[in-house]
Formats: C-alpha cells, structure tokens, sequence
C-alpha cells in the first residue's frame, strides 16, 4: 500500500475467486424479443408460425399465432407458443460442451444434420419516442446423440449451437423436452370452441332429431317486443345485457354456454366421421370476415366422441363432456314444456 507494511487478513482471498475456466468465458445468449414476426422449424418437425393479431383467419380473437400449411393459416394456443417461446429465450447456455467446435467436429454433438433448426425473426420494441424499434434474427440449431447410459432406447443427450458459433452447449433433459415438442399438435389449442359470447347472435342446437334455435338479443331489444313480461326478466337489468329466447320466451343459457366453453380435445386426430351424430351446434357471429362456426359430434367409443368444426376433423374428446351439453340444453327444454 506505499508504506512498506505487511498486513494480515482473516480472510482467503481464494474463496473470491473463481478457478473454473467456465466464469471466464464469453457465452452466447439466446435474443430475447418483444414480438415474435416469424418462426420456421426445421429437422424432425416442419413448422412454419407467423403473429397476426389483426388477422381474419378464425372466428375468433383469441388466437395471435397461426401456423402455415398448405397456403393455409392454422391457429395455434397463444398460452402455448408463449411458453414454448419463454423457454426459448430463457435457455441458460452456460453448460460448455466445447468451445471450439469445427465443422468435423460437429457430428459428435449430432449438429452435423440438427434434430431441429429454429429461425426466429422478431422485433424489439422502442422504449422511448427517440429510439427505433429493433429487428432480431437468430438461428439455433439443436442436435441429438444417444445417451448410452439411459435405461430407455430413446433417450437422448441434447446440445445447442447458436448460429456459427464455435461454441456448444448442453441442454438439459427439461429443456430438451419442452423445445422438441414443437409440432403443430402440440402447439395447436385444445379448446373446442373459444367463443366471445358478446359477439354471439344465434345459437342452433341439433340433437335428438330435433332443431332448437336460441336467438340472442339485448334487454332493451326484448323488451320491445311484448314478451318480456312472460319471463323471468328483471326490469332494473342494463338494457344491453344479453337475453336468451327460444320459442319466444326467455330461458337460463348459462348452463349450456359453461358445457360449450369446458369442451377439449384429448387426442387430436383426422378420422372419418362415419357413425352416428350426436349432436350439432351452429353460432352465428356478428362480424363480417367470420359470420358462424359450427361443432358437429360423433359417435366413436364408448368413452370418446369425434368433433368436427366448420367440416374438418378436429379429434376426440370425452364423451362426458357431449353428455353435459346435451344435458344442459335438455333441461330448458324440458322446463319449457
């Protein structure tokens, strides 16, 4: 310290430094991004995903994500893609497998021919009005040897190259799971019907052998014309409050509306629908670019119904859930009689 004094400390100066060459290094980080514009996998699943919240591809806003098939665009689970992009994002590369990494060395790591390549282009929003929002591509490939030391034969070792990088990582088994499962079933939403019932005009329910068609309309609306007093109405209600009515009289939807929402998909599949119908459901819409959807469910197996939307096969689900529906809209007509 300049005073030519030698002082003693309590404390091992090793303790606060690191001996691991690992804390030395410069590692590569995954782009974290605002809004994704699109995202293309390839290898062992082919996807192609693009964000357009301002799209007309469904009858429904809810879905933001769309996957590309075909000229076609497939909506995807927000909640899903979501997480499946945060752990994107959020890979912890930091497990060193190599630091130099040359072309021949690649097959060890099986990033030679990548399980699965992932091309993200996605923007980063301006934080202030002098600042320009900025773009972000990246390109990670992922790939896969086998793990000799798993008791099961499909178990793998997963590593991670981003771009060019020299550089691979470790994946751990966790993340590995979460990013492989990238196929549009697996992104796709299971909800069968993911409806804003304020947009709803007319419900048409087929079972039975019998059509019932519930018309919806405002408070005020009904009160207008006559009826309102042959039913449960409260007249302190907002007047543009829904009201449900079938066969000219006001009924209790909330039963069928819950049974509509709680519907899911199990196992998505593209079976025929050659047995017997069991019930219909038409939902005329107010918008102009999505005027109804339609849910048709089929006989299939004792615990299994198939459901079609709008004519294409969907997949199967709980046969329960047909029966609660059914249920619910038997009820009101079983009231009214």
């Amino acid at each position: 310290m300049g005073d030519e004094k030698v002082y003693l400390i309590e404390d091992d100066l090793l303790e606060y430094v690191t001996t691991d060459r690992d804390d030395f290094m410069q590692h590569d980080e995954v782009s974290d991004f605002d809004t994704l514009a699109e995202l293309t996998i390839a290898g062992e699943t082919a996807l192609d995903i693009v964000y357009e919240p301002d799209s007309s591809y469904s009858y429904t806003d809810s879905y933001h994500y769309y996957a590309i098939k075909d000229g076609s665009h497939l909506a995807l689970s927000d909640t899903l893609v979501k997480s499946w992009l945060n752990t994107l994002t959020s890979l912890d590369l930091t497990d060193y497998a190599t630091y130099t990494a040359s072309d021949e060395d690649l097959s060890e790591y099986g990033l030679d021919a990548p399980a699965y390549t992932i091309s993200v282009n996605g923007t980063i929003e301006a934080q202030s009005d002098e600042e320009s929002a900025e773009d972000v591509e990246f390109v990670l490939y992922i790939g896969t040897i086998p793990d000799d030391t798993a008791e099961e034969e499909a178990d793998v070792i997963a590593y991670a190259r981003l771009g060019e990088s020299e550089i691979v990582y470790r994946l751990s088994s966790a993340e590995y799971e979460i990013l492989s499962e990238c196929s549009y079933n697996s992104l796709r939403p299971t909800q069968v019907l993911s409806l804003d019932w304020d947009i709803v005009t007319e419900v048409c329910i087929g079972m039975n052998g019998e059509s019932y068609d519930v018309d919806v309309m405002t408070r005020a609306d009904w009160e207008e014309t006559g009826n309102a007093g042959e039913s449960d109405g409260d007249e302190e209600a907002d007047g543009d409050e829904p009201v449900y009515v079938l066969n000219g009289s006001e009924i209790d939807f909330e039963a069928v509306m819950t049974a509509a929402d709680a519907m899911e998909i199990d196992t998505f599949a593209e079976d025929a629908a050659d047995k017997t119908q069991e019930l219909s459901m038409t939902v005329s819409l107010d918008r102009d670019d999505y005027s109804s959807v339609t849910v048709e469910i089929y006989q299939y197996d004792g615990e299994s119904c198939l459901v079609l939307v709008d004519g294409e096969t969907v997949g199967l689900m709980q046969r329960s859930m047909m029966v609660d529906l059914r249920e619910a809209m038997t009820a009101i007509v079983l009231e009214m009689e």
